[in-house]
């Protein structure tokens, strides 16, 4: 009898490990045929995406000083039946995770963040496809009114920054097969294409207590992500330590996925040469062309997490090496659940650079004592 039930589990669940399959090659079939319009737009059949922007203000060559993140993501819902005449969609969650950093912050807080989060509702809590747009009550990300361009709104915490972004023609995928490999199991893939190299121009603007509005000008270079996914986490993962530099000779993205104690063996990431003589050439790293290792750790006075605060990474076949350090080390969204994501430096004398270190899930905690 146990044979039985055991043929029958196994027939079961060949048949579910099909069905992903057939539905994560019907997806990739489709990804490749999209316009990058069409990318934007929400992939339903996904559980999980998400539209994530960071940004380094123009610095004349100094150390960075002011850096913005902005992600917008996208949760199904599963069960229950949606009333046609309710203005609330039960099954579409809709988040929003923003952030300012301002080292030379003088008067006030140097790190300010926001996090909300709301079941779509009529216009004020909404996602559409055609024209691309994801709004949560007053800050937004859309297509721009011009070609091109794509529009950031994010009001929060007494600042409103309001961005054009111009849009390259063609997106960075970070896999060569469209689908980056995050985990063991069959639905432990992402697809994710980037544009590291967005110029945005806008306003930043500071609400007194009174109301007015100071706005200010400000330009500069951000990174774009959008990924989605049947699975964020694979099995004994508990999050993952991204980085999206913009280093002297090129653009790099690295990634680690972790388990709640270290480091897993799924790691890897993507470099697009902008230099000459290999300006536009794409490299593919795989789990043995990188290294990411923290050298030191701090913990947060707010939620009292351990986690490393300066990274050596080594791109081997590209043979950089250098050390990621923060601008400022409080850059901490200790909301539920609690992350450290913020603009940094990397410290190197072969590639020098600056962009985003994002860090979840993992702990440290006997590495604080």
């Amino acid at each position: 009898m146990k044979s039985v039930l055991l043929t029958k589990s196994l027939k079961d669940w060949t048949a579910v490990t099909i069905f992903v399959i057939l539905l994560l090659h019907a997806s990739i079939a489709r990804a490749q045929t999209l316009s990058p319009t069409e990318l934007l737009s929400p992939h339903p059949e996904a559980p999980i995406e998400w539209w994530y922007l960071t940004g380094i203000f123009d610095h004349q060559g100094k150390t960075p000083r002011k850096g913005f993140e902005a992600t917008f993501f996208r949760f199904n819902v599963p069960g229950g039946e949606t009333v046609s005449s309710s203005p609330w969609d039960i099954h579409t969650l809709i988040s929003d995770h923003a952030a300012l950093t301002d080292t030379k912050n003088p008067k006030g807080r140097r790190f300010i963040w926001m996090e909300k989060t709301r079941r779509t509702f009529g216009k004020s809590v909404a996602i559409e496809a055609n024209p691309f747009l994801i709004r949560l009550d007053g800050s937004f990300l859309a297509l721009g009114p011009s070609p091109g361009t794509l529009h950031l709104r994010e009001e929060f915490e007494g600042q409103i920054l309001d961005l054009t972004l111009d849009l390259p023609p063609n997106p960075l995928w970070e896999a060569a097969s469209h689908q980056l490999v995050t985990g063991d199991g069959p639905q432990d893939k992402a697809f994710y294409y980037s544009y590291p190299e967005l110029s945005f121009r806008g306003k930043l603007g500071t609400v007194s207590d009174k109301g007015v509005i100071k706005w200010k000008n400000v330009s500069g270079k951000a990174w774009f992500d959008h990924e989605w996914t049947r699975s964020a986490l694979g099995k004994n993962q508990a999050g993952w330590l991204w980085l999206g530099l913009r280093l002297k000779q090129g653009d790099l993205m690295a990634f680690q996925m972790e388990t709640a104690n270290g480091p897993d063996n799924h790691r890897g990431g993507t470099f697009l040469f902008t230099s000459s003589p290999e300006k536009g050439k794409v490299v593919y790293l795989t789990d043995a062309d990188i290294q990411i290792t923290p050298i030191s750790f701090e913990r947060s006075a707010k939620t009292k997490i351990c986690r490393p605060k300066t990274i050596q990474v080594t791109i081997r076949k590209l043979h950089y090496e250098g050390t990621v350090r923060p601008v400022l080390s409080d850059q901490e969204l200790s909301g539920s659940p609690a992350y450290w994501e913020g603009a940094v430096r990397f410290i190197s004398k072969d590639a020098p650079g600056e962009g985003y270190l994002e860090m979840t899930g993992r702990q440290d905690p006997k590495k604080c004592n």
